[in-house]
């Protein structure tokens, strides 16, 4: 009998517990190879070997996609001696060997296929900028900071990939606060400067009403126009916006998903801006670009601070190239973190509720953020009733126990965008003292004097700045 398993010791006696045990007639070396076995199936490790066994002797030959003179440089061994070298193994260096053969076949045909891709993707016709630098000139000297490196060098690779005919596709990464918006303004602008438009679309309302206001500042003081696009836009007001982008008198429509719209037509769209882009599916991306001019794409340019594996693993195999914002700003100060397992709500001596209040009382207003990480997942984008109610209870709790006296406002998906608007606006501009809000506020909200978000009991952590 062979048996294989790790030896341990139990009351003076050697034992292997869990030991796969098999008939030495069925072993042909002493390495065996364990495979993913199924109770439900009936079929074991010694099952699926004595397959494998049975395929190897029936195979004499196996052709190998990989050419002699690539496979003797990288010192890799035959298809078909891996093959035996990972189900009949001579010794553990042999099947390591064996393996790494197969998962370097795996990666190749994945390389391939990327490749491939990569090529048809650059063979599309695609809009050819020719940034001047006339705008940028003068939209930098309005700013009342200069822009960090990182920046510099992202603008720097982003005004080379405009320049290329082929289409850009281009992540922009960064922490919160490194300066992404400011990025991506600037990259608008070098589209602008050679006679072309600008699209940016943002997955929730309020960060798509924020990025419209500093977008529509920007514009103004360079003598340009920009236009908010909503699904719930009035009717005269969607029918100006609509008619200006497609005469090319808007020169940067802001918006959601309406963006998408098929009566959402640019004269000329050669740049499209993606911010929180993993918040997006890859067909509505591209239904975007595809407004391009005269059949070619826009160029693409994602940001997020939060890649998802997918992201990274495209930037990664080089499906995306990446611009990494390392730099925060002057004067930025670190991030404090600080984790408490109990705060009552009611207790307005807690240290916690204390230090809040001290931040309100300095004139920085203060985030409440009910996640409710217990909650069965929702469809993505949505916002379960339990999630908005444990918000509401929580402000009602603060309001009556620790932070009693302070002007307290809530937050949620279940408010219209209007009122949410209008909520985060008196927050922004001190009129409200503290915010209590689900995640809806989690995407790139920007309340430059708030110092201070605390998550809800229900998630036990907060964070202090």
């Amino acid at each position: 009998m062979l048996l294989y398993g790790d030896v341990a010791e139990w009351n003076g006696f050697v034992q292997i517990p869990g030991a796969l045990i098999a008939p030495m007639k069925d072993a042909t070396a002493p390495f065996m190879p364990v495979y993913p076995q199924s109770e439900k199936h009936q079929v074991s490790t010694w099952t699926l070997h004595r397959a494998a066994l049975d395929a190897l002797r029936r195979i004499p030959t196996l052709d190998d996609p990989v050419p002699d003179r690539i496979r003797t440089a990288r010192g890799l061994p035959t298809r078909l001696a891996a093959m035996r070298a990972v189900h009949v193994p001579d010794n553990a260096e042999d099947a390591t060997v064996g393996r790494d053969r197969l998962a370097y076949d795996e990666l190749l045909r994945m390389q391939l296929a990327m490749g491939v891709h990569r090529a048809a993707a650059k063979a599309r016709p695609a809009v050819v900028h020719t940034p001047t630098g006339m705008l940028t000139r003068r939209w930098l000297e309005t700013l009342p900071w200069a822009l960090t490196g990182a920046q510099n060098r992202a603008l720097k690779e982003i005004a080379e990939d405009l320049r290329s005919s082929s289409p850009m596709k281009r992540l922009l990464q960064g922490d919160v606060g490194s300066g992404k918006t400011a990025t991506a303004i600037g990259a608008m602008l070098m589209a602008i400067e050679g006679g072309h438009q600008a699209a940016l679309m943002a997955p929730i309302g309020v960060l798509v009403q924020q990025h419209y206001e500093e977008i529509a500042e920007t514009c103004e003081q360079l003598g340009l126009r920009a236009v908010l696009v909503l699904r719930k836009n009035k009717v005269k007001a969607r029918r100006e916006a609509l008619a200006g982008l497609e005469s090319g008198e808007i020169h940067i429509a802001v918006g959601t998903t309406a963006l998408l719209s098929e009566d959402v037509v640019f004269r000329s769209l050669g740049l499209v801006v993606i911010d929180e882009q993993h918040r997006f599916g890859v067909n509505q991306r591209a239904a975007l670009i595809a407004k391009g001019p005269g059949g070619a794409v826009a160029d693409e340019l994602g940001a997020t601070a939060t890649p998802i594996p997918r992201t990274a693993a495209m930037t990664q195999f080089g499906d995306v190239d990446i611009s990494i914002l390392d730099e925060l700003p002057p004067g930025r100060t670190p991030i404090q973190t600080l984790w408490e397992p109990v705060v009552p709500l009611d207790d307005a001596d807690h240290t916690h509720w204390q230090f809040v209040r001290a931040q309100v009382d300095a004139g920085r207003p203060a985030f409440v953020v009910c996640p409710l990480v217990a909650e069965p997942e929702t469809e993505a984008g949505q916002e379960s009733e339990a999630q908005a109610a444990a918000a509401v209870e929580t402000a009602v709790a603060l309001d009556e126990g620790a932070l009693s006296g302070l002007r307290i406002a809530v937050v949620t998906g279940r408010l219209k965008p209007a009122d949410r608007a209008e909520v985060m606006h008196s927050f922004a501009t001190g009129e409200v003292d503290v915010l209590v809000a689900t995640t809806v506020i989690e995407v790139g909200v920007s309340v430059p004097n708030a110092t201070t978000i605390s998550s809800s009991p229900m998630s036990p952590f907060s964070a202090r700045s």
